[in-house]
């Protein structure tokens, strides 16, 4: 059995190790705010354990924690997405996404949420729009690849959903 993670997919027999880590991750961090209350970098590291966990809503409450200390993080924005994504809030998610591409444009990464976000809310058209601008930005940006095909797949336009197919097209010269 193959369980999602942010980490890619690992077995269920490796399952309960990631738990260990991410049990023992959390511990460290939270020391480490105790310590120094206003470290971003050990609350961002905090959330990420929280999401990579699958507590979600920890982890989003830990990432609007850190933008309170740094409202710019534009990391903190797009875990906030990822983690209204998981918690089915597709509009909050897109504002999140938003947000983060506002303060780092150049990040595929928010495009790409921006993209799913679109998609979620079966706006194809706006998805595939976002997802193009990620592969713009990061031209093998695997996700990108596969909401462009899945995108043209639910429009009914095969022919551009082939070229994106298992991710074989990589030519962007077409993507304006």
């Amino acid at each position: 059995i193959l369980i999602p993670m942010t980490i890619g997919f690992i077995s269920l027999s490796k399952r309960k190790k990631v738990s260990e880590i991410n049990s023992k991750s959390i511990k460290e961090y939270e020391q480490a705010i105790n310590n120094n209350p206003h470290d971003v970098d050990a609350h961002y590291g905090l959330a990420i354990a929280y999401y990579d966990k699958g507590d979600y809503e920890e982890a989003l409450k830990v990432f609007q924690k850190i933008l309170e200390l740094k409202p710019d993080h534009a990391n903190a924005h797009l875990g906030i997405g990822s983690s209204l994504i998981k918690m089915n809030k597709y509009k909050e998610a897109l504002e999140a996404y938003k947000r983060s591409a506002g303060y780092k444009p150049d990040n595929a990464d928010a495009h790409f949420g921006i993209g799913l976000a679109y998609d979620y809310m079966e706006m194809y058209k706006e998805a595939i729009k976002e997802y193009q601008q990620a592969i713009k930005i990061k031209s093998d940006h695997a996700g990108s690849y596969f909401g462009l095909c899945s995108a043209y797949g639910r429009l009914g336009n095969d022919n551009d959903r082939g070229k994106y197919n298992r991710g074989k097209y990589r030519d962007t010269s077409h993507i304006s």
